[in-house]
């Protein structure tokens, strides 16, 4: 669904004559922040199949998505049954590799578009990634579920920045303020809901957190 005409009901009442562009990068920034912290948009992408080469590979995302964390990689051999790879961050993960480790790891790279899994996989292995998503600094979409379930929340997110601004017709500190708070009770909300409908799906055990 495009930002501006989900968010234009929610802000522009608040925020009259507020021009387009600098409301789009509100609720994107208040979007980013919002599925950064709660990892309520999660995703499990395309399968992945190795081609006994390549150690890093593309991820298939949706439209203006990049990953925020992973959170599981099942590696699967050839009529073998799937191994749980350890979730490490850039840094950690590229050092335990340059340490020489034989184990199963994964990690995202900094760029947030691509998985690197080592060892080396043979060819034909698949690689299922779970990961939760954020939209990039260019999205001008967000998906319709997402929008459905927590556009009240991202655009309380906007507006505590949008009021904030100095000199405008719309400044008011005081209502920002309470949008911001409004917000962080929003996440918190959201966090936890995400993370006890993550426990009950039984991958915890799957993943090391970072």
């Amino acid at each position: 669904m495009n930002i501006l005409d989900a968010f234009e009901p929610f802000v522009l009442p608040h925020a009259p004559a507020c021009p387009d562009s600098m409301l789009v990068h509100h609720v994107r920034q208040a979007a980013i922040e919002f599925f950064r912290r709660t990892h309520a948009w999660r995703a499990d992408l395309a399968v992945i199949v190795a081609d006994g080469t390549a150690t890093t590979f593309p991820v298939a995302l949706p439209a203006g998505a990049v990953v925020d964390s992973l959170l599981g990689v099942k590696v699967t051999p050839a009529q073998q049954q799937p191994d749980p790879a350890e979730i490490y961050d850039a840094a950690e993960g590229q050092e335990r590799i340059d340490d020489g480790t034989g184990r199963l790891l994964a990690f995202t790279n900094a760029e947030r578009l691509s998985v690197t899994v080592w060892p080396l996989q043979a060819a034909g292995t698949s690689i299922k990634v779970r990961a939760a998503l954020k939209p990039s600094q260019v999205a001008d979409e967000l998906p319709d579920g997402m929008v459905e379930q927590y556009a009240p929340a991202i655009a309380r997110g906007a507006l505590a920045t949008l009021l904030a601004v100095d000199d405008k017709p719309w400044t008011t500190p005081a209502l920002a303020g309470t949008y911001g708070l409004q917000f962080q009770q929003n996440i918190n909300t959201a966090a936890r809901v995400a993370e006890r409908g993550f426990a009950r799906s039984g991958r915890r055990s799957t993943t090391k957190w970072f």
